[in-house]
């Protein structure tokens, strides 16, 4: 009987977690570094949304119009610059701020990376109006122009939503992530279904025959999903920095106590798990101070 008492114990002991005794450093500072990474990348993502949800001119990033493809820009008329939609709004955990258009050589910036309310080049720029129907060229731009049109008409809808600017900054922590999964799946699956729609919509007869000398809607099926879903990166991870950078930091700054808070619980869990639980509470009550002191200083 104290045998199979002294296998019960010891098993018992085993399913136990053992609590922490020392301090793993190298762990806690691998762990930490990591969660500032993931924090950065978040940020990223959440004030370039703010950043589209507040603009007025979403065309500059979402081009729909057919003139926006087919249209060489050098024949129309002097762009002009566009942004947010130039009013104070409060914030949440900040003050207001005031949200100014791109400059002009931002504006030229968003045309060389094929943004800009204009997307005129390859393959657009081989349709030609005069020619006849069934060219293989106007068939192949007219399906690409179509399916990008059908990717970025529903990005535009999503974060052209109106009554996402009622919102306070600190709900899209959540809603960030969400939008971006949806347009994800957008850029996948309209770049799988679009060439198969307008392929053989756009003009049925030439579709079928295109297809069947040279595959070109199995082609289009196959690259179309990767590029959109890296133009969609681009324009949810990079674009508003890259042609507004000083108003994007400008809705990071306003966001910064959230921020900070974010990547303070981020350090609590690392604490817990690397380090003594001494030390994991201490940091934890810490953070509660912050967060109250947060909210009164509100």
């Amino acid at each position: 009987m104290s045998d199979t008492s002294a296998i019960e114990a010891k098993a018992q002991g085993k399913n136990d977690p053992e609590e922490r005794t020392t301090n793993d450093w190298g762990g806690f500072a691998k762990s930490v570094f990591k969660n500032l990474f993931h924090v950065i990348l978040l940020i990223l993502l959440i004030v370039n949304t703010i950043f589209y949800v507040h603009n007025d001119n979403m065309d500059l990033f979402f081009p729909t119009e057919w003139d926006s493809y087919f249209v060489n820009p050098k024949e129309k008329s002097t762009m002009k610059g566009g942004g947010p939609n130039g009013k104070c709004r409060p914030h949440g955990f900040s003050t207001s701020m005031n949200m100014k258009g791109p400059s002009r050589p931002k504006i030229e910036f968003l045309k060389e990376m094929g943004l800009g309310g204009s997307v005129y080049g390859w393959p657009y720029s081989m349709y030609d109006k005069n020619a006849e129907h069934g060219t293989f060229k106007n068939w192949f731009a007219e399906v690409v122009a179509k399916t990008y049109m059908l990717s970025r008409g529903a990005w535009k809808k999503i974060y052209g939503f109106k009554p996402l600017r009622g919102l306070p900054d600190w709900m899209f922590l959540l809603l960030a992530p969400v939008m971006a999964i949806v347009g994800m799946i957008i850029a996948m699956c309209s770049g799988l279904i679009g060439p198969i729609i307008y392929g053989f919509t756009q003009e049925w007869a030439w579709g079928v025959l295109w297809t069947i000398l040279c595959l070109p809607v199995f082609i289009l099926c196959l690259s179309l999903p990767f590029l959109q879903k890296f133009l969609f990166l681009f324009l949810i991870m990079g674009a508003p920095l890259a042609i507004n950078y000083k108003e994007v930091t400008d809705i990071a700054l306003c966001n910064k106590n959230l921020f900070g808070l974010l990547f303070g619980a981020l350090v609590v869990g690392s604490a817990f798990q690397y380090l003594v639980p001494s030390v994991g509470y201490s940091s934890m009550i810490l953070w509660i101070i912050m967060v109250i002191k947060t909210i009164i200083g509100k």
